[in-house]
């Protein structure tokens, strides 16, 4: 060992420390009953609640999402620029609460037909508040609705506690999305439908009134015909009005069709007020004329020729193509303008389709507006002929006029109000059921094998990290690795010693292992000291932190290590205030170091066997003083230790603790050296640097080390379990 030099110690604890594998094992070990506390009682509690936790069954229906690849729901209010967000759209819609509130109805309605439903849970409480809303969380909480990527698929399910409730009430819920589906499609259709309904009931009573008029005044005139030629202006003037009426008639549903395309887009592009700017295209404008000229020549071969002549008939059909191939034109190239309009390449189907809505009922009106300005032209050289008929006859050719006016028009609405029936049942959902919901037995939740495992793992890994953080906030000294950091000279490091007996006799009570250890450190000191060539003996001082930290075991252990080694030895029990020495070892406690300073008496030396037949005195603290500084600082102490110096080598005295008292201090000003005995697990590191550092600025090179004391066996230092192998094969 070389000459050591004197150091100080520094807290090198303060900055990051890193868990290694062995400060792992060792927290695992010594805080193990946490770990397995935390674990067992993550364990039971976790197996005791799933335990009880009742059954959840889940009901799944699948649909196919049948819209095209832009388009969105109306119902759902939003829109989406591909399938991905029309989709996505689409599941919270289902996910809404709005939406709820249509399931929780329909749920009532179905308990209303069939209230053999009233054996479920939730159809149960329906019937018992006689409020389906009572329902409507736990409806929300348990529905759900996913799509799987890539695939236009939509899975609504529901979780119950009965599995047939959970299959009930996801049809019901498949069922409710898809008549709401249904429902939007057909809106404008319904619409412009409910429209015509109202024209037509409305020219319903124009119609008994005409005919009531007319039967009123042939009873009161006798008049009950005119001339044919008459009748013929007549039937003429009153085909051109229904003409004229049906115009305006379809220039309303026009102006309804834009009014609902306008409210749909501001749903789709709240903040967009781009609209179809082409109207001034001339070949739209060429084709407006056309049409307008084509059906306007149709419209008076219908009120003015007889339709059924073969001539006429096939006039009449030419025209219809005629116009039909020329609207498909107008069609087509609007929808062309609006494609190359509207910004992005990829516009919404449905923005789309709105936006040609709104256009072509803009041009149809003006080809409306058209048809009744030549109608009209025609009508006012009716009107001339009619000024002609015989005044007798003036009156019954007025009500005839009105009365077949409004039957022409009537008859031209009962057609149009069919078509818009059979238009709107064309309609159909964009939804199609994949497969419907049927009970499935098994339970998804509680899975109580998975949670009560995780639950468990949970519980380890909380009682794991309870014990690092232990072991993060433990300050204390546990191996000589701490006190390595703290840049301090070591001495040597002691074991908790398993095999100590009790006899009273600390010499003979200690294992071989401790023996072995403090005469290494015996050694190691004599080595500092080089005790050879010296006349005097060496006046040393063992002292701690705090009590309880062996500081005694130590000194005695020394002693009798020392005597070995054929040392003259004299241990003094200093400690005045608790004094230990005679409880280890089998001698008086009286007269004894007090006895000696206050009287001289040296009766109190008393021998004692070392390890090996050797011996050494020792003189134990006497009688307790109330005050042991003035003692212990006066010139007879001083006088004596100076003797013993003589007739020793060693002089060991047991100084009491440093934090405690400040005994130590006065010992220490005629020590030739001081051990600082260190209990593992038994003083933090910050008052163990502070008295250290005390003691070793105040005394330097005095301070001959540390001796780490009662170590755990797993936290030895290599030289520590050598000791242990080869004591254990001696035995």
């Amino acid at each position: 060992m070389e000459q050591r030099n004197e150091q100080i110690p520094t807290n090198q604890t303060t900055g990051t420390e890193f868990l290694t594998i062995e400060d792992f094992l060792d927290s695992v070990r010594r805080w193990k009953w946490i770990i397995i506390s935390s674990t067992v009682l993550a364990f039971t509690v976790s197996y005791i609640y799933y335990y009880y936790q009742p059954n959840v069954y889940l009901s799944t229906v699948r649909l196919l999402y049948g819209k095209t690849t832009q388009e969105v729901s109306l119902f759902s209010g939003n829109f989406g620029s591909n399938q991905s967000r029309a989709l996505g759209n689409e599941l919270e819609l289902i996910r809404s609460r709005q939406f709820g509130e249509l399931v929780v109805t329909a749920m009532a309605e179905s308990l209303r037909v069939n209230p053999a439903l009233a054996r479920f849970p939730l159809f149960s409480t329906i019937q018992g508040t006689g409020n389906p809303y009572s329902v409507l969380g736990t409806v929300l909480l348990n529905r759900n609705a996913t799509s799987p990527r890539a695939l236009d698929i939509i899975n609504i399910s529901f979780m119950s506690s009965d599995p047939e409730e959970a299959a009930i009430i996801a049809n019901i819920l498949a069922n409710v999305y898809i008549v709401n589906d249904l429902t939007n499609n057909r809106t404008t259709q319904s619409i412009v439908k409910n429209f015509i309904k109202t024209q037509l009931d409305e020219k319903a009573q124009d119609l008994r009134k005409s005919e009531n008029d007319i039967q009123t005044y042939m009873v009161q005139s006798g008049i009950v015909t005119v001339s044919s030629e008459s009748q013929n202006v007549v039937s003429n003037i009153a085909s051109l009005e229904a003409r004229i009426n049906e115009s305006r008639l379809q220039i309303g549903i026009f102006e309804e069709e834009i009014r609902i395309a306008r409210e749909q887009l501001k749903t789709l592009q709240p903040s967009s007020s781009v609209e179809f700017s082409g109207y001034s295209d001339s070949y739209i404008r060429i084709l407006q004329q056309k049409i307008a000229e084509t059906e306007s020549r149709r419209d008076i071969q219908r009120a003015t020729l007889d339709t059924a002549a073969p001539a006429a008939k096939a006039e009449m059909e030419r025209l219809e193509r005629e116009a039909k191939n020329l609207r498909e034109l107008l069609e087509k190239r609007i929808e062309e303008s609006i494609q190359s309009e509207l910004p992005g390449s990829n516009t919404m189907e449905l923005v789309r389709q709105n936006q040609n809505k709104i256009a072509v009922g803009t041009v149809s009106i003006v080809i409306e507006n058209f048809k009744i300005e030549k109608l009209q032209t025609l009508l006012a050289d009716y009107e001339k002929r009619f000024q002609a008929i015989p005044t007798k006859n003036v009156e019954y050719a007025r009500l005839e006029r009105a009365r077949r006016s409004a039957e022409e028009l009537y008859l031209i609405l009962e057609k149009k109000y069919q078509e818009a029936i059979i238009s709107e049942l064309q309609i159909n959902t964009n939804i199609k059921v994949i497969d419907l919901a049927i009970p499935d037995f098994v339970a998804v939740e509680p899975q109580r094998a998975r949670m009560v495992s995780l639950l468990t793992v949970l519980g380890l890994l909380v009682g794991l990290g309870l014990s690092i953080g232990l072991k993060k906030m433990d300050n204390r000294i546990h191996k000589l690795d701490d006190l390595e950091k703290l840049n301090i000279q070591i001495l040597g490091q002691v074991p908790v010693d398993e095999e100590r007996l009790a006899t009273g006799n600390l010499i003979k009570d200690i294992s071989a292992i401790v023996q072995e250890m403090h005469r290494q450190i015996s050694i190691n000191i004599n080595y500092i000291l080089n005790r050879k060539g010296r006349e005097n003996g060496l006046f040393l001082l063992t002292t701690s932190t705090i009590p309880q930290e062996g500081k005694t075991f130590t000194g005695i252990l020394m002693a009798g290590s020392l005597a070995d080694l054929g040392y003259k030895v004299l241990l003094i029990d200093g400690d005045l205030r608790r004094p230990t020495v005679d409880k280890h070892l089998p001698i008086r406690k009286f007269p004894g170091l007090t006895e000696l300073i206050l009287n001289g008496d040296l009766s109190g030396v008393q021998k004692v066997e070392s390890f090996h037949s050797a011996t050494f005195d020792v003189i134990a603290s006497g009688t307790i003083p109330v005050s042991p500084v003035p003692l212990i600082s006066s010139e007879e102490f001083m006088s004596h230790i100076n003797k013993f110096r003589a007739q020793y080598d060693y002089i060991i005295m047991d100084a009491p603790p440093s934090l405690s008292v400040g005994d130590v201090y006065i010992y220490a000003e005629h020590a030739d050296g001081l051990i600082y005995v260190s209990g593992a697990e038994l003083v933090n590191k910050r008052d163990f640097i502070r008295q250290y550092r005390t003691i070793a600025n105040r005394f330097g090179p005095k301070v001959l080390g540390v001796v780490l004391n009662k170590v755990r066996k797993n936290h030895l230092s290599s030289q520590g379990n050598y000791y242990y192998y080869y004591s254990s094969n001696q035995k």
